[in-house]
């Protein structure tokens, strides 16, 4: 069910950062946790990659309003410990959530 109201603005680039760099719990929405299952890809490679263990970037031109959570979602890519290019997309409440992960070369398949 859609969230309604006003949408309200995203988090502060710098904040975001701070946040993830604090290393927050990661917590899986249910399509996230069936794409890394699907996937082949290890949740210990995706809190690397978003605390800052493992090389991260930004990708802000791919954030979307998620009106089924009500929440902006923030796009991530990195590196996972054997070199495979992982775009992480989360949602932040109290921790982070886990919107979706896939290899951006090979969406949907298996890394």
């Amino acid at each position: 069910m859609a969230v309604k109201g006003k949408r309200p603005p995203k988090i502060d680039e710098k904040q975001l950062l701070q946040f993830l760099d604090s290393r927050p719990p990661v917590n899986e929405t249910h399509h996230g946790e069936g794409r890394v299952l699907e996937r082949g890809i290890y949740m210990a490679d995706v809190r690397n990659i978003l605390w800052g263990e493992l090389p991260r970037w930004r990708e802000p031109s791919r954030d979307r309003w998620e009106p089924l959570l009500g929440k902006w979602s923030y796009s991530f890519r990195g590196k996972d410990r054997d070199g495979q290019e992982l775009r992480i997309v989360i949602a932040i409440d109290e921790g982070v959530l886990l919107v979706t992960v896939y290899n951006p070369a090979h969406k949907g398949e298996r890394v």
